[in-house]
């Protein structure tokens, strides 16, 4: 009789909030969140993260009608959108048994933006 195992992988994730923005006053605002990876043994994985409810050129937060534009990145530069590999797009790799990963999350200045509560909702996913 063979024998087989199945290796299953933890995945956490903090929240990247960027704070009270005032669009009279701020210019570009920065900010980070972290992947952290608990496997039970050195595992090979990729990290994607989804468009949200825009796309890997712009992602957006919203507030019912209202938007403003943001993107997350794999440097802290903040060049390489963080998406699946596809359209120009990056995803991180590693080969540990636990791993942490920052995403580097940014939003331009928008003067006209209103003032209101946004959200997105990324989905990270991990293949190994």
């Amino acid at each position: 009789m063979a024998s087989s195992s199945v290796l299953a992988c933890t995945v956490t994730s903090t929240t990247l909030s960027f704070g009270v923005i005032d669009p009279l006053m701020d210019g570009q605002r920065d900010s980070t969140a972290n992947i952290s990876i608990s496997c039970p043994a050195t595992t090979v994985y990729s990290i994607a993260l989804s468009t949200g409810s825009g796309t890997y050129n712009q992602r957006t937060l919203l507030s019912g009608i209202h938007v403003l534009n943001y993107n997350l990145y794999t440097d802290s530069q903040r060049t390489q959108i963080w998406g699946d590999g596809s359209g120009g797009t990056w995803t991180v790799s590693g080969v540990a048994a636990e791993g942490s990963h920052t995403i580097f999350g940014s939003v331009p200045s928008q003067p006209a933006a209103v003032p209101a509560s946004y959200s997105d909702t990324v989905v990270i996913t991990v293949t190994y």
